[in-house]
């Protein structure tokens, strides 16, 4: 399965909060690249950013309250997008 390959869980639940918080994680990840881009690069890394907010507060609110549901998915998130770089890159 294609999903397997990307290392998403098998778990619809766990796949969900997993691109979820790759989502937050990207969001965030974005203005802090900005901050050292090109100020060209910049304005569209913040656009970007800006834009994924918008929409994950829209569909998933909770994601950016204090304590919420996905909060111990986070390291798990990060993992996952650690072996997808390094699958992207041809590493195993």
């Amino acid at each position: 399965m294609l999903g397997e390959f990307f290392g998403i869980p098998a778990d619809p639940d766990e796949a969900v909060a997993v691109e979820l918080q790759v989502a937050y994680g990207t969001m965030q990840g974005l203005r802090i690249v900005a901050r050292r881009a090109r100020p060209q690069v910049a304005i569209g890394l913040v656009a970007v950013a800006q834009a994924l907010e918008e929409a994950l507060r829209e569909h998933f609110p909770f994601l950016f309250a204090q304590a919420h549901p996905l909060t111990h998915e986070r390291q798990r998130a990060k993992a996952k997008s650690q072996r997808r770089k390094e699958i992207g890159n041809g590493q195993r």
